[in-house]
């Protein structure tokens, strides 16, 4: 078993922005010096306690002050950005980390991020699927790109100057790119399923209660053995809380202290 971290992070909303960003940065540079595996940070757009915005942005902070511990998102909601700049900045990041980048996606949970965004009747659901179709095809891809979907189209057809290297995008460090991870607090929750399917890997959420682990492993397997995959539990990451009091393990809390170690089995 290995030890990682997670934070949304929560801060009191009148504390100085400044302060709590080089706070949750301290942590993560301790957890690297401690030999934690892995660190992940939430985000929100609208959200002054859990006050990260973007993620990728958070991790690629941590390039230079940390050498070992893996660093990702949890999650990088899909729906409210572009699928160009989540592939190109996800690669930079990447690149940056020298492979040390875990992508963690999600569809965007917080009502207000969306109505922010105009996409508070979207579905996000269908966003997000087509969403991350789009990143790995421009990941797998070659210019010209040109992708179509409903939500979005990705075309370098007219513009693309292959000899200096216009029309093109950056590629992510780990091949064929990081790993991408899901999260889910559902007990019975079909979306491990489809992560299996895709050899991507499953967080359980800290929403979630112990006696509910075994059922999502089940679907995870099978998702994994329908798409073709071994189903390995080192890929699979466990989000229990642990009382800094006590240091035992907690069932769910409440909001204000939603912070948690993810333990990747």
């Amino acid at each position: 078993m290995k030890l990682g971290f997670f934070i949304m992070p929560v801060h009191p909303p009148a504390r100085n922005y400044a302060e709590t960003l080089r706070e949750d940065r301290d942590a993560f540079i301790l957890a690297d010096r401690l030999g934690y595996s892995e660190g992940y940070c939430g985000e929100h757009l609208t959200d002054v306690a859990e006050n990260i915005p973007n993620s990728m942005t958070f991790c690629a902070s941590l390039a230079g002050f940390t050498s070992t511990i893996k660093l990702g998102t949890a999650v990088a909601n899909l729906p409210f950005s572009h699928p160009l700049l989540v592939a190109t900045q996800a690669a930079l990041v990447d690149n940056l980390l020298q492979g040390r980048f875990l992508l963690g996606i999600g569809a965007g949970i917080l009502p207000s991020d969306a109505e922010a965004l105009e996409l508070l009747s979207a579905d996000r659901g269908a966003m997000f699927a087509e969403a991350i179709d789009h990143v790995l095809a421009l990941w797998a891809g070659e210019p010209p790109y040109d992708l179509r979907g409903k939500y979005w189209n990705i075309s370098t057809a007219k513009t693309v100057w292959p000899e200096i290297g216009v029309g093109g995008m950056v590629k992510p460090y780990q091949k064929p790119h990081p790993p991408i991870l899901g999260t889910s607090s559902d007990p019975n929750s079909k979306g491990l399923i489809s992560l299996g399917r895709r050899g991507w890997w499953p967080i359980s959420s800290h929403f979630l209660h112990a006696e509910h682990l075994p059922n999502q492993w089940v679907n995870y397997a099978q998702g994994c053995v329908e798409g073709g995959h071994k189903p390995d539990r080192a890929n699979w990451r466990v989000a229990p809380f642990l009382s800094p009091t006590t240091m035992r393990w907690r069932a769910p809390m409440p909001a204000t202290i939603r912070k948690a170690l993810i333990v990747s089995t």
